[in-house]
């Protein structure tokens, strides 16, 4: 997912550092800047001192179908209810379980992000594209964990199933070749490559 993380006051390097070893794509600005981005993230994590039904009308306003977390420092019972009636979608109360966010995330990425797959072919935009069986597990796999990052490795060990595990190089290609064919036949990416760590669900027009 694509995470939008608004401070007020300081950043907090453990949630930053959090949501960028889950693997999220993560932007990082003032709260007090919000109003003059043109980000369109998937989440936004809005980090306060108390919960704000204020702030989750306002972020509502601002990305509509964006899924909002407010972390506060504090909070009464009576302050969280009113910022989940104003629109926030969740309230984390530190000390954090990053663990607990994460899988609010995974949860609301899985809510957007519906297969692609029809009786074993990729279906998008109305048009099908035949899969290899192999080609068909890459996608459900990585279907399954929208958000999530998965390495070369881990997808060959889950996609090939060999006792002696598989070339990382093998499961790169064979990514890189269902790519090219879906931008070329339907002009979607279907999966995003992150240097250096993996790759995760992310169908998106080719732009």
């Amino acid at each position: 997912m694509r995470l939008l993380y608004l401070f007020d006051g300081a950043p907090d390097p453990r949630v930053e550092r959090g949501m960028r070893e889950l693997g999220h794509a993560l932007d990082i600005e003032r709260a007090e800047d919000a109003d003059a981005l043109e980000a369109l993230p998937d989440a936004v994590v809005v980090d306060l001192a108390a919960p704000s039904a204020g702030w989750a009308a306002r972020l509502a306003t601002a990305w509509p179908g964006a899924f909002h977390v407010q972390v506060v420092h504090a909070a009464t019972s009576r302050q969280i209810a009113e910022a989940l009636r104003g629109g926030a979608d969740a309230c984390f109360v530190r000390p954090l379980e990053l663990r607990e966010i994460a899988g609010r995330l995974e949860a609301a990425a899985r809510r957007r992000s519906p297969s692609p797959l029809r009786d074993g072919a990729l279906v998008l935009d109305g048009e099908v594209v035949p899969l290899t069986p192999r080609e068909r597990m890459i996608v459900e796999l990585l279907a399954r964990r929208p958000g999530q990052v998965l390495t070369a490795q881990e997808i060959g060990d889950a996609v090939w199933g060999l006792a002696g595990g598989v070339d990382p190089a093998t499961v790169r290609a064979a990514i890189s070749r269902l790519q090219t064919r879906i931008s070329r036949r339907l002009g979607w990416r279907l999966i995003a490559g992150q240097r250096g760590h993996g790759y995760r669900f992310e169908p998106r027009r080719d732009v």
